[in-house]
């Protein structure tokens, strides 16, 4: 644990710094991501080492950023936990917004429009907003989806969309993989039909559809970011 505290506070200073430095808009996350292994569901430990840990790592960035990101989810479980230690270590430090991010289950091979709009876990979009049980006004002010495929994403945000309460925002950045589901979880090669114009009109289509918190994960390139923004 020492030496992930001296990791964690290293890479919040210089965060810290460049965003200070670059002024006003630019706003540090300080992430709160699977324990184990991203993408492994059945790799999510008991409740007592997810409140622990998640108190530990919370408490540790708290003094660096301006929001909490709970990302890479694969269960409804590890989201609520991620999202309870960040809601503490927020009212206990100048009460940061908590954003939760969960990675979606892939369409089948040559599914098409046929995406689940599951978790990794298999649990439905619905599960996982409940197990937040989100208050009005609560900490909570963003629920994404992230690293999964623009497909998952585009088949699961409309019913995100409807299930949060007024107020709490919705949004995603997607990855760039053709696939997660080569051996023991890791990612595959690039998905290279994905060019920065596509992934820009798939951000656009998210917009039109009420989201508000757009980005790119693993294997989306600043190229991506760039023709995004110039929508």
């Amino acid at each position: 644990h020492k030496r992930v505290l001296e990791h964690i506070r290293a890479a919040g200073e210089h965060a810290r710094a460049a965003a200070d430095e670059h002024g006003q808009g630019v706003l540090v996350a300080g992430c709160l991501p699977p324990l184990n292994a991203s993408y492994r569901a059945d790799l999510v430990g008991p409740d007592e080492e997810l409140d622990r840990e998640y108190a530990l790592i919370a408490k540790a960035v708290a003094p660096y950023c301006d929001v909490f990101l709970c990302e890479t989810m694969a269960s409804a479980r590890e989201a609520a936990a991620a999202a309870k230690a960040a809601s503490a270590a927020s009212a206990a430090t100048n009460g940061q917004p908590v954003w939760v991010s969960w990675a979606l289950e892939e369409p089948a091979a040559g599914g098409g429009q046929d995406a689940p709009s599951t978790l990794l876990s298999g649990e439905t979009v619905e599960q996982a907003v409940a197990a937040l049980d989100m208050k009005p006004g609560g900490p909570i002010e963003a629920c994404l989806f992230n690293c999964s495929l623009p497909a998952s994403i585009s088949a699961a945000l409309p019913r995100l969309r409807r299930l949060l309460p007024e107020g709490v925002a919705t949004g995603a950045y997607a990855n760039g993989f053709i696939t997660v589901r080569s051996p023991g979880g890791g990612s595959s090669e690039y998905n290279k039909d994905l060019t920065p114009d596509a992934y820009a009109e798939l951000c656009a289509e998210w917009a039109r559809g009420g989201a508000s918190v757009l980005g790119g994960c693993c294997g989306v390139f600043p190229e991506h970011i760039d023709a995004m923004a110039k929508l």
